[in-house]
């Protein structure tokens, strides 16, 4: 009596072809896993910019809120100045400014830091990139307006509101708040 011990070339060939089916469903479902992970990451940093952009320029206008000046046709620069103590008569002001850069369809915030005596012409940083990044002043009727002339306390801005849209066009906004300074020597 003879024993067959072993597979036939058929049930072989069947069970590799069923195994390499199994393998190509498993290395696809991996693939867009990872590809999912990737894309939560590239969307969790973008978040994560955007709300260390907005507490960047809370802290800046709470910080220089001594007064600021802003392009009256488009708000895209904003200035803000504080005068300089650190227990040195006369040592001028610090200069805070963020600008916008609309490059090919893409946003880019910067801020740049000049010293309170001016010898340097300080460093520009970018902040963020983004679909779109707008800023525009309310007054103290609440109502949005890009451009605006302050001739007194009661007509200046009350706050400075940035609005980011993000690479999945969602829009974040924060409205931050400040007080505007005026000379009343003038």
């Amino acid at each position: 009596m003879i024993k067959n011990a072993g597979f036939t070339l058929l049930e072989l060939l069947i069970s590799l072809t069923l195994v390499s089916v199994l393998l190509v469903g498993v290395t696809g479902l991996g693939a867009r896993f990872v590809s999912n992970i990737s894309d939560n990451s590239i969307k969790q940093n973008e978040i994560e910019d955007i709300y260390s952009t907005f507490h960047l320029i809370s802290q800046d206008v709470a910080s220089y809120a001594v007064g600021f000046t802003g392009s009256l046709n488009s708000v895209a620069m904003l200035t803000l100045q504080k005068a300089v103590v650190n227990n040195i008569p006369k040592s001028g002001q610090t200069l805070v400014s963020y600008r916008i850069e609309n490059n090919n369809n893409e946003y880019i915030l910067y801020r740049k830091i000049k010293d309170g005596l001016y010898k340097t012409q300080g460093v520009e940083t970018q902040i963020i990139k983004a679909k779109e990044i707008i800023f525009s002043f309310i007054g103290e009727t609440l109502q949005e307006n890009p451009a605006w002339i302050a001739k007194s306390q009661k007509s200046a801005p009350v706050a400075w509101k940035i609005s980011i849209k993000d690479s999945a066009g969602r829009i974040w906004q924060r409205t931050i708040p400040f007080m505007v300074r005026f000379n009343d020597e003038q």
